[in-house]
């Protein structure tokens, strides 16, 4: 925060200034004389905060005050006075000063106006951050003492540097923006050259979503990007993966699983490189693609309990070896399926009839059987004639009734026991079920409940 504090009296000026350098010692304090000088630092400094006398030789505070708005209509003012001047206090507050205050100066008042001026600044701050971001900032904004002066100076040059969650923000942080795993800090540019400089807060969301593609970047592929076409395009797809991306529609419709596999390596080797985002966005729409045609053509269209949520399941691939990875494994998934010992189907279906496996999740289920989880849930379908989930669902609650009815343990005990941590989960699922919660189910078949219902 930026201050400055003009008065024809070198020693109201000093004490005024020692006092305010006591209090905020964070605050940059500067002492600007009167007059004409006065108004010529004023406009050099760009203050936050100004203190200036109304009566003064040469140029009078009214004629300060006025001006330094005009420049800088965000530069806050209090005038200082003396009791027989509070006409001229009152035609200050007129022309935009914030307050008045009667010399000579209290300690305390000075550490009050300041903080009340911050605390706005602040609120400023965090509001056009917020705007700006429209959500992306939801989990907070953090103000940091110092610097805050530099958001609203046009003149200063601003960047983005994000950093890990739970990583030490930057010393000369204007402020901070926490958003899930993301925190970012707003700093001088000078302190992050590399940055995406801006200069004015509506400029920020450019430098934010440069930034924020340049730092995932280096998450995902574990390295800062490498040169070429992609790096001067990082949203654009290369020509040669759009071309690579048809053999891999060739191939799945073929059934050609090497030639397959050889186009698929041939597309993530051409895509790689672009953004992270834009990576996520071909690789969901090539499956969506196959969805649509592929299966819709083929006679193994029976993949009904496909994970629906393309884009969730592609956000939590962190890396591009592990988005690399599952891309292979899914795109061979629509493959005709390699034959799956009935032994290896019977290990799997013996755990859900026993109910030895409550808890058993549909990649723990497809890899016992050695195939992705999209090949498990068509092959299971097929089966057994329902999805795996809802499968699972009729399972654990025909396993619950059987527990309420048993004993007399918490209900809490026999969600755990069927695999639900969640009790209020649970007893949704029960009610779907059976048409009534669990302890209200023990109750009518005459067995008391002994715990929570």
């Amino acid at each position: 925060m930026k201050i400055c504090v003009a008065d024809d009296e070198q020693r109201v000026r000093e004490s005024i200034v020692h006092k305010l350098r006591g209090c905020h010692p964070y605050a940059e304090v500067f002492d600007v004389g009167f007059g004409q000088e006065a108004l010529e630092r004023i406009v050099a400094v760009r203050p936050d905060l100004l203190f200036v006398d109304i009566r003064m030789p040469e140029l009078d505070g009214l004629s300060i005050l006025q001006e330094a708005k005009r420049l800088r209509p965000m530069t806050e003012a209090i005038v200082l006075t003396g009791y027989e001047d509070f006409d001229y206090a009152r035609t200050a507050l007129q022309r935009g000063a914030l307050d008045y205050m009667l010399k000579p100066a209290d300690r305390e008042q000075l550490r009050q106006r300041v903080a009340r001026v911050y605390e706005g600044m602040s609120a400023r701050f965090a509001e056009q951050v917020g705007v700006r971001l429209r959500g992306d900032a939801g989990s907070g904004i953090v103000r940091r003492d110092g610097n805050l002066s530099l958001w609203f100076d046009e003149r200063a040059g601003k960047t983005v540097r994000f950093r890990e969650s739970g990583e030490e923000a930057e010393a000369l942080a204007i402020g901070s923006v926490r958003n899930g795993d993301v925190e970012a800090d707003i700093v001088p540019a000078a302190s992050w050259p590399s940055g995406t400089v801006f200069f004015r807060p509506d400029e920020f969301p450019g430098a934010w979503e440069a930034e924020l593609g340049r730092w995932q970047d280096r998450r995902f592929y574990g390295r800062p990007p490498a040169s070429g076409a992609a790096r001067l395009h990082p949203y654009a797809v290369p020509p040669e993966a759009a071309a690579a991306r048809r053999q891999v529609l060739l191939a799945a419709k073929k059934g050609d699983r090497e030639r397959l596999n050889r186009s698929a390596a041939d597309w993530l080797g051409a895509l790689e490189g672009i953004r992270a985002e834009a990576l996520k966005r071909e690789c969901e729409k090539l499956l969506n693609w196959l969805d649509e045609g592929l299966f819709a053509e083929s006679p193994a269209s029976g993949l009904g309990s496909r994970t629906e949520d393309r884009a969730a399941e592609l956000a939590v691939l962190r890396t591009w070896p592990e988005l690399r990875g599952w891309m292979l494994k899914a795109l061979d998934a629509y493959l005709p399926p390699r034959p799956v010992a009935a032994t290896a189907w019977d290990e799997v279906l013996g755990l859900l009839e026993n109910g030895e496996g409550p808890g058993l999740s549909l990649e723990e289920a497809a890899s016992r059987l050695g195939v992705h989880p999209v090949t498990f849930s068509r092959l299971f379908k097929q089966r057994v004639g329902v999805p795996f989930v809802r499968y699972m669902v009729e399972r654990r609650m025909q396993r619950a009734r059987l527990l309420l009815l048993a004993g007399n343990d918490p209900v809490a005990d026999v969600a755990e026991a069927v695999g639900y941590a969640d009790l209020r989960y649970f007893g949704s699922l029960f009610k779907q079920a059976f048409g009534m919660t669990p302890g209200e189910y023990r109750r009518l078949h005459g067995t008391r409940s002994g715990g929570p219902r």
